[in-house]
């Protein structure tokens, strides 16, 4: 538990039960927790792409040390992991020739 998911819980068992029958305060809450959750989600997503960051960084410098017209390659190599958060729908799944033209599911 982090102490965001602490302060969630002590925020919740500090309010009075009266409170529990407004209206909007269910709405409230799950927006909370909800908030923690992908706060925590953001943090790690950040921490993944400066890594990744900080090695493509680092590959180039080698492979441009070897020799100059290696980086294109290397960032062809690259290029379809990176278009994958970008497209997520392309080729998700073993397309058919309905699922990928059309959208629709193939059945």
């Amino acid at each position: 538990m982090t102490e965001a998911d602490i302060a969630l819980v002590a925020a919740v068992c500090r309010v009075e039960s009266s409170a529990y029958g407004e209206d909007g305060f269910a709405d409230r809450q799950e927006a909370a927790e909800v908030g923690v959750t992908r706060t925590r989600l953001m943090v790690q997503d950040a921490q993944r792409f400066m890594s990744d960051l900080i090695r493509m960084i680092a590959a180039s410098g080698v492979i441009t040390a070897l020799h100059p017209l290696m980086l294109p390659l290397l960032l062809l190599a690259v290029l379809p992991a990176g278009a994958g958060p970008c497209c997520p729908r392309v080729w998700t799944t073993r397309p058919t020739t309905s699922t990928w033209a059309t959208g629709t599911s193939g059945r």
